[in-house]
């Protein structure tokens, strides 16, 4: 639904970032919510193996495992880097434990790790402030987020009758749509943006891609680089960019 939702239940107020855009959902998790890194695996592996009969150019992988391993070592970040360098943007959540440390994917240094700010519910990003969960650290010279998006009370489509809905009841209008918190948002509005990005502009490499997105990012003024990485997303500077590459 951040992705990519039409807006139909709402009169386009909750549609997604890249409305309509083509989604190609890969299952990696049990019905509570749960998955074995060996599941994502291979997803990505499903992925890759298709990614030129769907046209997949982005993946958005929400998730993070509960273990501290090093980007060299874990298999879950040598199967995002596989992606990565088959032309395929990885965008991942950085995260909601704020203590420090850095759980793959998101510490690997290649990819799109995606933080979480609270916008305000406003479309400027001059009142937009750093979460109190959003997940940030350095290991082994890589600091991560790379880039902040919105990711606090974020209204978008609820699937009925699944363990999110029952956790979180704030529902909105007619119960079509709920309202969620987490860095896993942010990285679902950071993708729809490099959806936006490949539409415009089809011949971005995933490199190149990241780019222009932390190169247009707006800073958030008394934050730590560290903490916001290049800064709050801003996916129309970053069109406008890529169109003069």
């Amino acid at each position: 639904g951040i992705i990519g939702g039409g807006g139909a239940f709402s009169n386009d107020k909750y549609g997604g970032v890249a409305p309509m855009s083509d989604i190609v959902n890969v299952k990696v998790s049990n019905d509570d919510g749960g998955a074995r890194v060996s599941n994502v695996i291979a997803g990505m592996a499903w992925v890759l193996l298709n990614k030129t009969r769907l046209n997949i150019r982005v993946v958005n992988i929400s998730l993070n495992t509960d273990v501290v391993e090093s980007y060299h070592t874990s298999p879950l970040a040598a199967a995002a880097e596989v992606l990565w360098f088959n032309k395929i943007v990885v965008v991942a959540s950085a995260g909601n434990k704020q203590d420090g440390k850095l759980y793959a994917p998101a510490n690997d240094p290649f990819i799109i790790t995606v933080g979480a700010v609270d916008d305000k519910g406003t479309s400027s990003t001059t009142d937009d402030v750093l979460t109190n969960f959003s997940s940030y650290g350095t290991a082994e010279g890589v600091s991560k987020p790379d880039l902040v998006a919105p990711g606090k009370n974020i209204i978008s489509l609820r699937g009925f009758e699944t363990v999110l809905s029952r956790t979180y009841p704030d529902r909105v209008i007619n119960e079509r749509y709920f309202r969620m918190s987490g860095t896993s948002m942010s990285a679902a509005v950071v993708a729809g943006a490099v959806a936006l990005l490949l539409q415009d502009e089809p011949n971005l490499t995933p490199d190149q891609v990241k780019q222009v997105l932390m190169k247009t990012s707006d800073r958030l003024p008394g934050v730590r680089a560290t903490d916001q990485g290049a800064g709050v997303m801003n996916a129309q500077k970053a069109v406008q960019v890529a169109q003069q590459l």
